[in-house]
């Protein structure tokens, strides 16, 4: 059988056995390790010029060096380590905390309140002389201070005589005026511009009427009795 020869001499299976060598080449090189794309050496065997990689982690678990480690679900000890360190590693800040108010950022100044300046009460300004002693109806038990001159009694807090417990009977100014004369050391009581009456040991108070002591004033459901301290026996200026 004749030998087919191309153009150029060169017979026509000759391709046909280059390529089983190069089959048989390309099968010897793949039992050979593979060279890295990272190797920038020329010689795979050596083990001093080892590929580096690229996607070498930090001891915490992450890809970059200065990320902070990942904790597991559940872990609290690492996160409250890590809460520790920045805690104590935090400067000091000597500015106050801020509040935010209507989206403002707004500093908090520190709470101070001013004690209110109390100096000693001057009593002889305005002594006593005697007293009121709620003895029936709203406030049992309590008493009212009479000064010198006229003392007006009533529900508003402008009176000289406060006599505000919740009895709605007497009249918000000016029920009635208890009087204490200091030439005279004697005390009065008459009845106010208010349309309720003022009764004195159960009369109606019609005009003005002294006072002894032990007198018993009935204001609205409101029972009095009344106290006397200056008098006869004893006065401030004698003091």
């Amino acid at each position: 059988m004749a030998v087919k020869r191309g153009p150029d001499g060169v017979p026509v299976d000759v391709p046909s056995v280059m390529h089983e060598k190069s089959k048989q080449s390309s099968g010897n090189a793949g039992s050979e390790a593979p060279t890295s794309l990272f190797d920038n050496t020329s010689s795979p065997g050596n083990n001093d010029d080892a590929p580096t990689e690229v996607n070498q982690q930090s001891p915490g678990g992450s890809l970059f060096a200065d990320e902070p480690p990942t904790v597991k679900a559940g872990d609290s000890s690492g996160s409250s380590k890590e809460t520790q360190a920045a805690s104590s590693t935090a400067p000091a800040s000597d500015e106050p905390a801020t509040v935010i108010a209507g989206g403002h950022s707004k500093a908090r100044q520190p709470h101070t309140q001013e004690e209110p300046q109390s100096g000693p009460v001057d009593a002889m300004a305005d002594p006593v002389v005697g007293w009121l002693v709620v003895i029936d109806g709203p406030g049992k038990g309590n008493y009212l201070k009479l000064g010198n001159g006229q003392n007006s009694i009533g529900r508003g807090p402008t009176e000289r005589v406060k006599l505000d417990f919740g009895d709605e009977q007497i009249s918000r100014a000016n029920h009635a005026i208890l009087t204490f004369d200091p030439r005279g050391l004697s005390f009065y009581i008459q009845q106010g511009s208010g349309t309720n009456l003022a009764y004195l040991n159960n009369s109606p108070v019609l005009a003005p009427a002294q006072l002894s002591p032990g007198s018993r004033i009935t204001l609205g459901e409101t029972t009095l009795l009344f106290v006397p301290l200056c008098g006869e026996n004893f006065t401030w200026d004698e003091e």
